[in-house]
C-alpha cells in the first residue's frame, strides 16, 4: 500500500505525461496511468458518482494494460 501523498504525486505525474484516457462528458479522464520509481505500473479510475475523485491500484503482470503503460511511460 502506498501513502496518500505518493498516490497524489503519481496521479499528477501520469497527467503531466499525458497518460490519460479520452476525457468524458465532464472533461476529466476516466483513467490515469503512471509508473512508480520502483517501476510498478498503476491505474487510477474515477468513481462514476464522484467526478474528479480517483482510486488507484497496481496493474498485475497478467493485465495486458500493464505492459502498454510501462512501454508508453518509458517513451515519454
Amino acid at each position: 500500500m502506498i501513502k496518500l501523498a505518493e498516490a497524489q504525486a503519481l496521479l499528477a505525474a501520469g497527467i503531466r505525461k499525458g497518460m490519460i484516457s479520452r476525457p468524458m462528458e465532464d472533461g476529466l479522464p476516466k483513467f490515469v496511468w503512471c509508473v512508480s520509481e520502483a517501476g510498478e505500473a498503476f491505474e487510477a479510475k474515477t468513481h462514476p458518482n464522484s467526478s474528479g475523485q480517483y482510486h488507484g491500484y497496481p496493474l498485475e503482470a497478467e493485465d495486458n494494460m500493464r505492459d502498454r503503460v510501462l512501454d508508453a511511460w518509458g517513451q515519454r
